[in-house]
């Protein structure tokens, strides 16, 4: 009988601890970037020369790194961090749209046209690139934010 009751308190402590636990809301903050900024399941298709728009490099889904620093609450860092082609470079964004004309790549010398920039509903992103070592392929690269759970 005492390990009965011994039982029925604890449950009964663990009732009232997760029904007081609940009453504190939870405050999500994001940073100066959102909703650009964050870790993106991207994928770069290009046109072959005859109108068909590919996965013609076979890459698939990469993840795409975009940040901004606390120096810098007007730009953002967009880093591929070598997954399609090792670029990084940095671009003023407006709310959910983000563009630049010859944007200078650290990760290499070369420079970058960023068109088209645009977060959709939060989730999903959108991007023309062109590289100034394949000039005249535009780069159509578009994906979903990345949750942190598999497929």
């Amino acid at each position: 009988m005492k390990k009965l009751n011994s039982i029925l308190l604890g449950l009964i402590a663990l009732v009232i601890f997760g029904i007081s636990s609940c009453k504190d809301e939870i405050v999500v903050t994001y940073q100066d970037a959102y909703p650009v900024s964050g870790t993106w399941w991207v994928t770069y298709q290009f046109d072959d020369g005859s109108g068909n728009i590919g996965d013609w490099y076979g890459v698939g889904y990469t993840k795409l790194f975009i940040y901004n620093t606390a120096f810098d609450n007007d730009s953002i860092w967009i880093d591929d961090h070598a997954n399609f082609w090792d670029f990084k470079v940095k671009l003023p964004y407006d709310d959910v749209s983000f563009a630049a004309d010859s944007a200078l790549n650290v990760s290499y010398d070369i420079k970058v046209n960023i068109k088209k920039g645009k977060v959709i509903d939060n989730d999903s992103i959108y991007m023309e690139l062109e590289f100034e070592d394949d000039p005249g392929t535009i780069y159509i690269c578009s994906g979903v934010r990345y949750d942190g759970f598999g497929e």
